[in-house]
């Protein structure tokens, strides 16, 4: 994750949350593995194209962005 300096953004708590219709839509929390790199496994049982909500909070600041998942079947 970059800023608009292209410098890694430190210490944000990011959530993925899948919009499937038919199932639970609970929010995947990715963890910062270094500074600005961001990553979570995918629940099993996730695949295809899915809809989903992407979420970053930092410093007071919120983001929030919807996007289409493409997950090997």
């Amino acid at each position: 994750l970059l800023d608009s300096e292209k410098k890694p953004v430190a210490g944000a708590s990011i959530l993925l949350t899948p919009m499937e219709r038919e199932k639970s839509n609970a929010p995947i929390s990715l963890q910062e593995t270094s500074e600005g790199v961001y990553s979570t496994l995918i629940p099993e049982g996730l695949s295809g194209e899915i809809p989903a909500r992407f979420e970053i909070f930092r410093a007071g600041a919120r983001l929030e962005r919807n996007l289409l998942l493409s997950l090997p079947e």
